[in-house]
C-alpha cells in the first residue's frame, strides 16, 4: 500500500500484477481517472473501469513508477529536440537558390516555343 498521496500526472505501479498506472485527471476529490498498462511491454491494457477512488488506488499501488517504466509508456516525452534551427543567414541563402531554380526550370503547363 502507497502512502503518499495519489497525484494527477504520476504513475503507480504494482509488481505482483505487472501492471502501471498512469493518473491522467482527477474526476473529483475523492476519484481518479487512469490508464493501465503493461509493465513488461508498456503496451495500454484495455480495462472496463478506468475511474477509481483515491484509496483504492492507493491500496493498489505498490510504489511510485520509476523513470525507466515511465519512458517505457511514453518514449517520445523524454528525446528532447536535438535539432538546433539553422542560422537565418543560412535559410536566406536556401530561400534565394530555390527562388532561382523556379524562374529557370520549366513548369508542368510550359510549351515549347514556337519558332
Amino acid at each position: 500500500m502507497l502512502k503518499e498521496q495519489i497525484v494527477v500526472g504520476k504513475a503507480y505501479v504494482n509488481a505482483r500484477a505487472r501492471v502501471l498506472r498512469e493518473v491522467v485527471e482527477e474526476v473529483d476529490e475523492q476519484r481518479v481517472k487512469f490508464n493501465a498498462f503493461d509493465l513488461a511491454t508498456g503496451r495500454l491494457l484495455p480495462s472496463r473501469h478506468r475511474v477509481c477512488p483515491k484509496p483504492e488506488m492507493a491500496a493498489w499501488a505498490e510504489r511510485e513508477a520509476d523513470p525507466q517504466e515511465t519512458a517505457l509508456i511514453h518514449p517520445f516525452e523524454a528525446t528532447p529536440w536535438e535539432e538546433t534551427p539553422a542560422a537565418r543567414d543560412d535559410r536566406a541563402v536556401q530561400l534565394e537558390a530555390a527562388k532561382a531554380a523556379l524562374q529557370f526550370a520549366p513548369g508542368p503547363h510550359t510549351f515549347p516555343q514556337v519558332k
